[in-house]
């Protein structure tokens, strides 16, 4: 309980700024009107980046705690031991992901989703940077990945196999585990999906062939080598399709 706490406290700053940045892009990415409503309800922006924050917070201490305890519990935690070869191949892998969505996102379905091709009009603001590389990149994996996907290892195992001990859990249930997270990643992105871009099968489509491919390889990462990787692997994957987007588009 005591490693779980110190490993929460560290987070929380992550989650300050994450929570801060989510808000403001939040806000700034609304439509004037919608805006309006926010003000009207909350009584400022203050409130809204507020309420932002705390959401942040509550998530990130009560994914944290749990999230930290289930992996030992199935023996997905690894200690960062930050060896080279492992951090080559996360940023690696998370940069092929980021040239990739940017391409198919750009080739495909903006030629398809009117919606989709105006958002590249327009250069990633200072708080999407932020949103995308603290928010994304840190507290996601701590919700999806350290969370969801050990909590379903956890009660796939307890289930249909509580007669195996930790190290013998069938490698397939971790399979399972990380396509359901990717999955329950990909639908935590249709509410501001369909607010900025509107609903339809095809915008569905690219929500979850993006979201929950890219987020399938961020689990194996944690998999593999921890959450640390992880969020190594999905921060580059942010900044490679950020910079491409401010180069080249």
């Amino acid at each position: 309980m005591k490693k779980s706490l110190l490993f929460t406290i560290k987070l929380l700053p992550i989650a300050i700024i994450g929570g801060i940045s989510v808000g403001f892009y939040s806000f700034e990415s609304y439509s004037l009107s919608l805006q309006n409503q926010i003000i009207e309800q909350l009584g400022s922006l203050s409130m809204f980046i507020l309420v932002s924050t705390i959401q942040s917070l509550i998530y990130t201490i009560f994914c944290g705690g749990i999230g930290y305890y289930l992996s030992h519990q199935i023996g997905l935690w690894k200690e960062a031991t930050w060896e080279t070869q492992y951090i080559k191949k996360s940023l690696l892998l998370g940069s092929l992901c980021g040239v990739v969505y940017l391409f198919i996102d750009t080739a495909i379905f903006a030629k398809l989703i009117p919606s989709v091709a105006k958002t590249y009009q327009y250069k990633p603001s200072f708080y999407n940077w932020m949103a995308s590389l603290f928010y994304g990149g840190v507290i996601e994996e701590v919700m999806l990945r350290l969370f969801f996907m050990s909590l379903i290892v956890f009660m796939i195992w307890k289930i249909f196999f509580r007669h195996y001990t930790k190290d013998k859990i069938p490698y397939s249930i971790f399979i399972i585990a990380n396509v359901i997270s990717a999955l329950i990643f990909a639908a935590g992105h249709i509410p501001a999906t369909i607010t900025t871009l509107g609903i339809s099968p095809i915008i569905l489509m690219r929500c979850f062939l993006l979201n929950g491919g890219f987020g399938f390889i961020f689990g194996w990462l944690y998999q593999h080598y921890g959450i640390e990787y992880a969020m190594i692997g999905h921060i580059s994957f942010h900044i490679i399709s950020k910079f491409l987007w401010l180069l080249f588009l």
